[in-house]
Parts: C-alpha cells; structure tokens; sequence
C-alpha cells in the first residue's frame, strides 16, 4: 500500500500492515472515507450554483455535490477557468467513491479486498489535493481583492 492509503487507514483505526484484514473491516474503511470525502467537498462546493433541486433545500446531497464539481460554474471567473478541468477530475473521482461505497455498502455478493480499499483511500487524497490547490486559489483571490 502506498504510504498515503496506509496513514488514512491508520487514522481509521485500521493496522494497515496486517495481512488478514477481514472484508467487514475493509467495507467499513471504504464506507468511512467515502463519507469523510463527501462532508470535506460539501463545505468547498457551497459556493457553487445548485445543479438540481433537492428533497432538502437547506442540504447539499451526495450526487449535489458532484453535479457542482462536474458543473464548476464558480463565481470568481479566474477560479472558474483555471480549476474547471481539476474539477471536472475531482468529480469522476468523487462519482467512483460513490459507486465503490455504495458496492460495499449494499451489495454484499461481491468481494471486497484490500486493493478496493488502497483506490478508495487514493481517490480520496487526489480530491484533497484537488481542494488544497482550490483553497490556494481562493486565498490568493481574496488577497487580490
């Protein structure tokens, strides 16, 4: 495991370097990053216009949150056009944790092993990354203004 995948699973609770992770464990690591990446992009894409109208106007729903990745309709025009394509990367990683948990969680048919566990993790520190390079981008704007 790379040495990312192996502190997020640490952080968890989780020994990395056992070798006899059970499947129960290995689905609550997905399911955990999972919600970890979802509550982390929610607060970013605030800013964002709705995509979709929600059950919930007050909250910004899971497939939300990546509609307004996927969208990137920011309102600061130089965030808009230098993070559209970052952002468009961040929502087809974030659509594949969705798609992973949701496997893990529901379909209990299919095996889960530690490599579906290592991408899950990785997913997640591309999109942190992905948010670390908009947060830059955010603070440089409000020092410019």
């Amino acid at each position: 495991m790379s040495s990312n995948a192996t502190e997020l699973l640490e952080s968890c609770g989780i020994d990395a370097n056992r070798s006899d992770l059970c499947e129960s464990e290995l689905r609550a690591l997905i399911n955990r990053v999972y919600y970890s990446t979802y509550h982390e992009l929610k607060n970013h894409v605030r800013v964002l216009p709705k995509e979709k109208d929600d059950l919930h106007p007050s909250r910004i729903g899971h497939r939300e949150v990546f509609r307004r990745l996927q969208a990137w309709k920011h309102p600061d025009v130089n965030i808009r056009k230098n993070l559209a394509y970052p952002a468009k990367l961040a929502s087809m990683l974030f659509i594949r944790l969705i798609e992973t948990r949701e496997q893990a969680d529901y379909d209990l048919s299919c095996d889960i092993d530690a490599d579906d566990a290592e991408s899950q993790a990785d997913r997640r520190i591309k999109i942190l990354e992905f948010l670390d390079r908009y947060q830059k981008a955010i603070n440089l704007s409000t020092e410019a203004g």
